[in-house]
């Protein structure tokens, strides 16, 4: 149904009404033409209807033979609604080229509705608020009218929310007239102060007084923010919003709370390297770093034996530490650390978080080591008493004592009892072992230990040139089959030039006498030795004795 409402302003003398006098006929008098108001959207009048009702919605205020091309007007809250203050004021303009009926100006029903509450006035049951319209320049050209507008009124409380979910704010419509339209909603940042950039915009229709919950909004980032709920108005309802930084619209986007799940590597072994794995969860796509330190364990954690590198995080997931080797056996303890950004919380695993421990074992002692005996000899002699002792050939005389040295070496890792076999030494010149490196028990040497034997042998006429000499020296191990080494040293005899015996006769001797420089043996005769004459000893007479 149209609520065409026209108004037609007539000039109103002596309380009486009377037709204006026409444009034409009355030139530049401030009384010509007619003036009335309809809600936009309605065809020009005219009309004479009286206190028009008009919905709520913005006015068109209409023009006709107007004698001035411009002016001013004011409305006044007219009684029984009003109190004669002053709700509007604008200005007009007639284009007297055009002529006709025109749209002088539009009334902002809103401006005009809210100007009038805040002056005290107050809708009639049934009618709205009742106004009185003057023009400036002829405070005869005027007219009251009711403007039907109920005055809904919107509450609001944001919801907060963690990084990575959603928010939303929730309006509360109350006083309206059965309303319609919608309600739009605006984030801004909390910093925005005037409320001058909006991030973003939601809308949702509205039936009737009651709780309308925004369409969530994604923030870009932990933070506050807040909204601005906005009724849209309808014919008989104005619009009506709450105000910038409402303290009930505030939405705290608080960081996500990520956490960290360990485990560490445990049961190894000194020289084996340990590390940790951190599952990363609950996070808003995090990014930054994970960076572990190691401690002894029981120590609360008070000086790290190593942080390591920071390792760079993409999103939730399981990330593992760089190694560690540690140099002694014992429990260690692990402690990762994510550092957080923009939209999640750091966290640290605690201490005391047995998940958290190495434990690094002894090695355990190796296999023991076969038996593998073994044995090395090695013979050496010499011509005579004195001089070094060689492996090497030499040339020795019939008749000269050759010293003999055989030296063995337990080269396997299991003792060795010793003997010795050497056919050609001489009886009863064999000593030994003795003891020259490692340790000897009677016969019994041990592993790398180094013993000794002698002996010798007088160069015979009869023995063989070269005269080779070969020892033999047994090992018996524990257990198992003896080892044996040899090694053989020879002597070549040195011919001896034939003897000449230079005999002398019976009255000749041997005698030593040099000659040219040389000591010769010759025959020389005997010195003959006179006999020996004995004289008679005389005794003196009476001598007795």
């Amino acid at each position: 149904m149209s609520h065409r409402r026209l108004v037609r302003l007539v000039t109103v003398v002596c309380a009486l009404g009377f037709t204006l006098i026409p444009a034409a006929s009355a030139l530049a008098d401030p009384n010509a033409g007619d003036v009335w108001v309809d809600n936009v959207g309605q065809p020009a009048g005219p009309g004479h209807e009286m206190d028009p009702h008009l919905a709520c919605q913005n006015i068109d205020l209409w023009g006709s033979g107007l004698a001035d091309a411009s002016g001013s007007y004011t409305i006044d809250g007219w009684p029984p609604s009003g109190s004669q203050e002053q709700d509007y004021a604008s200005n007009w303009s007639y284009d007297q080229a055009v002529g006709g009926s025109q749209v002088i100006d539009v009334i902002s029903v809103t401006t005009l509705i809210d100007n009038a509450v805040a002056n005290g006035d107050a809708p009639q049951n049934g009618q709205g608020f009742h106004f009185k319209l003057e023009f400036s320049s002829d405070p005869q050209k005027h007219k009251t009218f009711w403007v039907d507008c109920q005055i809904p009124t919107i509450s609001t409380v944001a919801a907060s929310a963690t990084a990575g979910q959603p928010i939303h704010d929730v309006a509360t419509l109350t006083g309206g007239a059965t309303p319609t339209g919608t309600i739009t909603w605006n984030v801004y940042s909390s910093t925005d102060t005037t409320c001058s950039n909006s991030l973003g915009t939601v809308t949702d229709a509205v039936s009737g007084d009651g709780t309308y919950t925004s369409p969530d909004f994604m923030p870009p980032s932990a933070g506050s923010y807040q909204w601005v709920a906005t009724y849209s108005g309808d014919a008989g309802n104005v619009t009506a919003s709450n105000m910038c930084n409402d303290p009930n619209e505030q939405s705290v986007v608080s960081k996500a709370s990520p956490s960290l799940l360990t485990t560490a590597a445990s049961n190894v072994t000194v020289g084996q390297p340990i590390d940790d794995s951190a599952v990363l969860s609950g996070g808003d796509v995090p990014i930054g770093t994970i960076t572990w330190s190691v401690y002894v364990a029981g120590t609360d954690c008070a000086a790290p034996l190593l942080t390591t590198a920071p390792v760079t995080v993409d999103g939730d997931g399981t990330y593992t530490s760089p190694s560690f080797t540690p140099a002694a056996a014992g429990t260690y303890q692990w402690v990762a650390t994510y550092s957080g950004d923009a939209n999640n919380s750091s966290f640290t695993s605690p201490c005391d978080d047995t998940s958290e421990q190495s434990i690094v074992q002894t090695p355990p002692p190796p296999p023991p080591v076969p038996p593998a005996p073994g044995i090395s000899v090695v013979k050496l002699q010499r011509d005579g008493a004195t001089g070094p002792y060689t492996t090497n050939t030499i040339t020795a005389r019939v008749g000269d004592t050759i010293d003999y040295e055989i030296v063995a070496t337990n080269t396997g890792n299991t003792p060795l009892t010793l003997s010795l076999s050497d056919p050609r030494c001489d009886a009863g010149t064999i000593t030994g072992p003795f003891v020259l490196s490692g340790t000897l028990t009677g016969d019994v040497l041990s592993p790398g230990g180094v013993a000794q034997y002698t002996c010798s042998h007088l160069l015979a006429a009869g023995d063989p040139s070269p005269f080779t000499n070969t020892a033999t020296v047994t090992g018996q191990p524990p257990s198992g089959p003896p080892v044996e080494g040899t090694a053989s040293v020879s002597a070549n005899k040195q011919a001896v030039a034939p003897v000449n015996v230079l005999r002398c006769g019976p009255h000749k001797v041997k005698k030593h006498k040099k000659v040219r420089g040389k000591t010769v043996t010759v025959c020389v005769a005997k010195k003959r030795v006179s006999p020996v004459v004995r004289k008679k000893r005389i005794r003196p007479p009476n001598f007795t004795g």
